[in-house]
């Protein structure tokens, strides 16, 4: 159940406005009446905010008028679609656009907005009103106008990453009239909410706005899973309506909330596939966490943008933000229901078995215990800056229409960690039941069924140092790390040129340039110091044909690249250079081709899209899904194809459409053949190493243990990115491998002991020419009854070795 109330009051016309509504009134009450005219509540209605396609460009230095004109895939998520739909977070807003994913912190990341875009990372390519968002947090939507989503690789545009695409959040802000509205919700999981807008007019080109929120909610049918969250967002624009406008705006939001890891999974006997645990009789309620995490954080975000219209043809832009980040962070992410001693075999007990091969019902599915991984609580303080000046120029080349738009982007951001551990209950204070039953965090079970949350007793938070290390009392070591820095320096410039050889026909150009530093400090318990420096160059074109026949229509093609260097999540990555061996790998690069066509029916209010995409990632980052680290640059290809189409708009009089569909066809390209051809050659080179012994001693021990090792390294990375990222998701069509095995020839090899080799080479000659399964020819051409032909001729039975019916192999 969920209600919404809202309450709005507009006094949106005033001044001019109102005066030619009246010059435009007078004169038909003139010819009755010669005394005063008292006008009435006027209402102005606009079809351009139904279609999306109708909104400005997602940042001033794209040389278009609309996204109608822009020539990439954009989808739009409005602020009416957000209300209607009671949006609270960006996350949510973001489930109305096709092409993106949304984790919850995998791979060694920050807990917080975790989203991929057309299958690429896309944590770090978060913006706000055009500059970098780039903390980890959950967002809250009360202060959007709109969201805005960039689809295919924008690194001209943004900068570093946006190798998927980015999105872009744009912020409310003040406008000449007055409106007050405010809001209220209340639904299950103990949800209540209540949001504030207020705009007022100062003065003739002056305006402020204040956006309010407070949020206390909690998830249905999810245990202890909790969020309190508010927001203020006060902002003043001056020169409104002139050739000079300033805008400041400050957003605070501050959140206390218990993460919510999800369920471990679990491995059925007998099965290759892994499930969550609900699946097999756990509540789904359940959280396997303790009562103490929590996760609190605040964002503070000041923006000042300045627009002046310095000539007719030429517009001054700069664009400044400085934002602060703190967190404080406990959690408990328990991962592990698997068939090892380390868990005391959870996903066999899960299912009635005491063990591997154990007897069924040989143990107590209730009795089932989880055990948890990740690492200690922290807290994290981040601040950042980046300045964005910028010109655009309107200018004609000869007879040709040219817009030029270039400008600077500097920025700056740093992250300073603190990490904790956890000190251990003794044996005698707590008994561990995983494992060998040490004093171990990893030892500590978590039932799976009636699990009470409360941590053990002894179990604190603790800022390990190595005197309490040395007892072995704490979750840490003398090589753990506990504290971190990590900053960031990014000056690049950019530029694009926009012509126009006709009215219809324009071309595109762009080009940005990076020079992004990167370091990575920490100190260990032990007080080792280690820093890791990575520098990077990246170089990121753009180009595009638009032909618009007229403003309704618009047909593309554009290409561009991007590049996302070693470092690039200094504030969202725990790690962010993981080595000095990391450090050196050059950016993995991302490349798009995208052809599309826009069109806007019905007056203008509906807008459709459609279009056709490859992306390819080269130069590829292999990362360590358990703790995010880079653990190699395999130069492997990563390929996305697809198409997206959209809708939105009006289709009837009070019938709004938001619509939207994207197929993605992710390959790994050329990965595992080259891996093959490697491990083949490392092979070749430890067969000749092995014969080069003499008087018992074989001087090429080092080439053939490194070519073993890498051989390893190699396989066992390109395996898991294999099932990852192409396996992964597989439907196996069961009739047509059946029909594909049932017709191979080879099949008569069973029947050989039966027949003789005459008669089934006849068979399989017959059942070859007539591409008809082999049982099917042979029950025609034999005596044999159909369920001797069954047993003979089972695939799984042959697959085990040797042959029913019959002695030797055939």
């Amino acid at each position: 159940m969920f209600v919404i109330a809202n309450l709005t009051k507009t006094r949106a016309l005033t001044g001019a406005s109102l005066g030619v509504l009246a010059l435009l009134a007078i004169p038909a009450q003139a010819q009755t009446n010669s005394g005063s005219v008292t006008l009435g509540p006027v209402t102005v209605e606009s079809d351009s905010d139904k279609n999306a396609l109708n909104h400005a460009p997602p940042i001033s230095t794209m040389p278009s008028a609309s996204i109608q004109d822009t020539p990439q895939a954009v989808t739009v998520v409005t602020g009416e679609t957000m209300k209607q739909q009671a949006t609270s977070t960006l996350g949510e807003a973001l489930r109305n656009v096709p092409g993106i994913t949304i984790a919850i912190g995998e791979g060694g990341t920050l807990a917080g907005d975790q989203f991929k875009l057309r299958g690429f990372d896309a944590k770090d390519d978060v913006y706000l009103d055009g500059l970098r968002d780039f903390a980890a947090y959950t967002r809250d939507s009360f202060n959007y106008e709109e969201v805005q989503v960039l689809k295919g690789p924008s690194g001209l545009m943004f900068g570093r990453g946006t190798g998927g695409g980015a999105i872009n959040t744009v912020s409310k802000t003040p406008f000449l009239g007055e409106r007050y509205s405010l809001g209220l919700e209340g639904g299950n999981g103990d949800h209540v909410r209540g949001t504030a807008d207020l705009n007022y007019q100062l003065g003739d080109t002056s305006a402020v706005r204040l956006n309010l929120m407070l949020t206390d909610t909690g998830v249905v049918d999810r245990d202890l899973v909790h969020s309190h969250r508010w927001g203020v967002a006060p902002s003043i624009a001056l020169g409104l309506g002139t050739d000079t406008t300033f805008t400041l705006g400050y957003i605070h939001q501050q959140t206390s909330a218990r993460q919510d890891y999800g369920v471990v999974v679990a491995t059925p006997p007998n099965s290759p596939y892994a499930a969550p645990a609900t699946e097999f009789g756990v509540p789904r309620s359940t959280y396997l966490g303790f009562s103490a995490d929590h996760d609190k954080n605040t964002a503070d975000l000041v923006t000042a943008k300045l627009t002046h219209n310095a000539t007719d043809w030429l517009t001054l832009t700069n664009d400044t933000r400085v934002a602060a980040y703190s967190r404080d962070f406990r959690y408990t992410p328990t991962d592990r229901c698997d068939n090892t001693a380390a868990t005391n075999y959870c996903s066999s007990v899960l299912f009635g078995l005491a063990g591997l091969g154990a007897a069924p019902g040989s143990a107590n599915p209730l009795s089932a215990l989880a055990g948890t991984g990740g690492g200690g609580p922290y807290k994290q303080n981040s601040w950042g800056l980046q300045d964005i000046a910028a010109a655009s120029a309107n200018f004609p080349i000869g007879q040709f229409r040219n817009m030029l738009i270039a400008g600077i982007d500097v920025s700056y951001q740093r992250a300073d960690r603190t990490i904790y551990a956890y000190t251990l209950p003794t044996t005698a204070q707590f008994t561990y039941q995983l494992g060998n039953g040490g004093r171990s965090r990893g030892n500590i079970g978590f039932p799976l069924f009636g699990f009470d949350h409360q941590t053990p007793p002894g179990y604190d938070v603790i800022l390990p140092t190595a005197a309490n290390v040395a007892g072995g009392g704490t979750s840490a070591s003398a090589t753990t790390v506990v504290k971190s820095t990590g900053d960031a320096t990014d000056l690049a410039a950019f530029a694009t040129d926009r012509l126009w050889f006709t009215e219809e026909l324009s071309v595109i150009a762009g080009l940005r340039i990076d020079q992004y530093d990167a370091t990575y400090k920490s100190v260990t318990v032990a007080g080792t110091y280690t820093e890791f420096k990575a520098p990077s160059f990246l170089f990121d074109p753009r180009a595009s044909i638009v032909f618009e026949p007229d403003q309704t229509q618009t047909y593309y093609l554009s290409w561009g690249k991007a590049a996302t260097p070693i470092g690039t999540s200094v504030v969202g990555q725990p790690t962010p250079i993981s080595s000095a061996a990391a450090s050196a790998l050059k950016p993995d690069k991302s490349e798009t081709i995208e052809a599309g066509a826009k069109f806007s029916t019905f007056g203008g209010k509906l807008g459709l899209t459609g279009s056709l995409f490859q992306v390819t990632k080269s130069n590829a980052l292999q990362i360590d899904p358990a703790n995010g680290a880079v653990l190699l640059q395999s130069s492997q290809k990563q390929r996305v194809q697809g198409f997206e189409a959209s809708a939105t708009g009006e289709v009837l009089e009070h019938l709004n459409l938001t619509a939207s569909y994207t197929y993605l066809n992710p390959v790994i390209a050329e990965a595992t053949m080259m891996v093959c051809a490697q491990v083949t050659g490392n092979d070749l080179a430890i067969t000749i190493s092995a014969q080069m012994g003499n008087f018992e001693l074989n001087v090429m021990l080092p080439v053939i243990a490194h070519n073993l090792l890498q051989s390893i390294s190699l396989l066992a990375s390109v395996s898991r990115v294999l099932a990852d990222k192409a396996i992964a998701g597989f439907t196996v069509n069961q009739e047509h491998i059946a029909d594909l095995v049932g017709k191979n020839p080879i099949m008569v090899t069973a029947l050989n002991p039966i027949t003789g080799y005459d008669l089934a080479a006849k068979i399989a000659k017959r059942a070859y020419a007539e591409k008809r399964r082999v049982k099917e020819v042979a029950a025609e051409m034999t005596d044999l009854t159909p369920g001797q032909l069954d047993e003979l001729l089972d695939p799984a039975a042959l697959a085990e070795g040797g042959i029913k019916g019959g002695g030797g192999g055939g």
